[in-house]
């Protein structure tokens, strides 16, 4: 890193409404950024359509400037864009998806794609999806993948096949990925109420949070992975203010101290979720003011008809 600053990249396919989920590697950018990554994030418009259509073709254009202007109202901004549909039809790119896709057997391709694409009734784009995706490791010119776990088939296929035709296979970096509000699924923005979008109302945020599913063990606890994921990442030690009848306000050093006092249930779930909801909707003030005179970005990208 002395010799030359490392580039990293994160893509995402512009499907549904960018939403609370996407905080992570947001931060998780940010740390590239600081530790002198120059990073690119790909906004994979062509693949979400490559996935069943999850975005039809004519809003693909609409719904990657919506992308990119979500990221730039979540702080996302000493970054280099790129977008898929600018190098998909180039001829050297072609002619490598070209190559490896006769490396890749039907089988392993669906395997790639299990847990990204929708694969309902497996159609010949989503088998494509992981190569293409591979393919475009190499074109946008990283040292360093990051990606959620949901994206960790594709891309050891990638490490597996780009060395086949003599390109350099991708380090990677990966994150978990947050639970969902409701229970027993992942944030989703294909189930509204499984999330938080990042410029929703302080009384829905409020609603949502309220009624999340919060078991009191940690595993799939969603309000417990905002902590460990989104907030001790963000702000460290934390104070969480509650009734001096209840104990008074404690501090927690670091999410383990949290989790310790919640699954002895030293600190009941009703004060984590109050404290979640003030924090939330500081984090996501930014994103409001920004959509509160570009509402068109997100009426182009997700017109009223699409939703009915």
């Amino acid at each position: 890193m002395k010799k030359k600053a490392p580039v990293g990249y994160w893509g995402t396919a512009t499907t549904g409404e960018v939403h609370t989920g996407y905080l992570i590697p947001v931060q998780k950018i940010m740390d590239f950024v600081e530790a002198g990554f120059k990073f690119k994030i790909l906004i994979a418009d062509v693949h979400s359509y490559l996935d069943d259509m999850k975005t039809p073709w004519e809003l693909m254009k609409a719904r990657a400037e919506y992308y990119r202007a979500c990221f730039e109202a979540l702080g996302l901004r000493d970054v280099e864009y790129v977008f898929d549909s600018d190098f998909k039809y180039e001829k050297e790119y072609v002619e490598k998806v070209y190559r490896l896709s006769a490396l890749v057997t039907q089988k392993r391709a669906l395997r790639a794609a299990s847990e990204v694409c929708r694969l309902k009734n497996p159609k010949v784009s989503e088998l494509l999806y992981p190569i293409m995706q591979s393919v475009g490791c190499w074109w946008v010119g990283v040292d360093g993948a990051y990606s959620g776990t949901d994206q960790r088939h594709i891309y050891m296929l990638s490490r597996e096949i780009l060395p086949k035709i003599g390109l350099e296979k991708p380090t990677l970096v990966m994150t978990p990925m947050l639970s969902g509000l409701v229970k027993g699924v992942k944030s989703s923005a294909s189930i509204p109420e499984s999330n938080i979008k990042i410029y929703d109302e302080p009384e829905v945020i409020k609603k949502k949070i309220i009624s999340a599913w919060c078991p009191p063990e940690p595993k799939g606890n969603p309000i417990l992975e905002y902590y460990k994921f989104i907030i001790f990442p963000r702000f460290g030690k934390i104070r969480v203010e509650r009734p001096e009848k209840f104990g008074g306000d404690v501090e927690f050093e670091n999410y383990e101290e949290l989790e310790k006092a919640y699954v002895s249930k030293s600190i009941h779930p009703l004060d984590l979720k109050t404290d979640l909801i003030e924090r939330l909707t500081k984090i996501l003030e930014p994103c409001r003011k920004y959509f509160e005179n570009k509402k068109e970005l997100i009426e182009d990208a997700y017109p009223v008809e699409e939703n009915a």
